[in-house]
């Protein structure tokens, strides 16, 4: 965290890499159904910068802000035959 002239802020970079997790797979039995299970993933990985900020605009007014941006794929080969990757 840091503050400067009544800003704070702060700013997190991450990247992470899982094996053996769990995801939702939804498939569409008709036009009206569908299907939602869980299923076994052998890796998924997802890197991001998380933010926030926060001051005064006025001595009454003040703000908040924060956010993630972030890039997240799985391995799908086992999941979806002929598919290697999902983002």
């Amino acid at each position: 965290m840091h503050e400067e002239k009544g800003l704070t802020w702060s700013a997190t970079a991450y990247a992470r890499f899982n094996r053996d997790a769990v995801t939702e797979i939804t498939r569409a039995l008709s036009d009206t159904v569908k299907l939602s299970t869980k299923v076994n993933l052998p890796k998924d990985r997802a890197a991001g910068l998380e933010f926030s900020a926060a001051g005064k605009l006025t001595p009454q007014l003040g703000y908040s802000l924060s956010g993630n941006a972030f890039w997240s794929e799985i391995e799908a080969g086992s999941l979806v035959p002929g598919v290697s990757r999902s983002t």
